[in-house]
């Protein structure tokens, strides 16, 4: 299959991806904005907030998704996936960027744990002027998320950095393409991650599953 062949069937997966990237680390924000401004976070308008967060996101995807429609070529692919769909100078960049992406959601939600950690966080800012219940959802949706992004790290995050070490120590370019091929195969743990980890950690959504039937055992 070409690159060009392999593209084209595969540019909504990739934008998607992409999409999602940039949206953990949206995530990731938005809890630290909750627990350093937990009265200004409520006191926001849903909608409005949900979609200015989410520019970064449309940005980030749709830039790749454009340039690798202008830079498809005719040379053959050894597997049609995201590393292997962009020719080489803009998968080099994607894989730079996608790695800085993630490294920021590492930082900061590791910032955000030592602060809950070390200084009382969302339930010292938090207790005097928020009722139990409102402290008890914050806490268990902070709960799910932490299990959601520490399994990310170790499936998307996993698949980043085996796509860029061979090309760091300059392996064999069949190599390259050999370990990118099958890079993919961690970020598939993450695909059905949400469903699962809110059914196991939130008591809220594991509620609202069976109500509706889904796993409703």
């Amino acid at each position: 299959m070409t690159r060009t062949q392999c593209y084209s069937s595969i540019f909504v997966y990739t934008y998607c991806i992409n999409h999602q990237c940039f949206l953990v680390l949206v995530l990731v924000c938005d809890i630290a904005f909750c627990m350093l401004r937990p009265l200004k976070y409520h006191s926001i308008s849903v909608i409005p907030y949900v979609h200015l967060v989410q520019i970064p996101c449309y940005l980030f995807a749709f830039s790749f998704l454009v340039v690798g429609f202008f830079t498809m070529n005719d040379e053959m692919v050894l597997a049609c996936n995201p590393p292997l769909a962009y020719s080489f100078p803009v998968m080099d960049v994607w894989n730079v960027c996608y790695l800085a992406v993630n490294a920021s959601t590492l930082i900061i939600y590791s910032s955000a744990l030592v602060f809950t950690a070390c200084c009382g966080g969302i339930t010292r800012l938090s207790s005097s002027k928020l009722s139990p219940q409102s402290l008890a959802t914050q806490q268990r949706i902070i709960k799910s998320l932490s299990a959601l992004l520490i399994i990310f790290c170790f499936s998307w995050f996993l698949g980043a950095v085996a796509v860029r070490g061979p090309m760091v120590f300059r392996m064999h370019p069949k190599f390259i393409a050999f370990v990118q091929t099958y890079a993919v195969i961690p970020a598939i743990l993450s695909y059905a991650q949400t469903y699962y980890i809110y059914f196991l950690v939130s008591r809220d959504y594991r509620e609202a599953f069976r109500k509706i039937g889904i796993f409703g055992f």
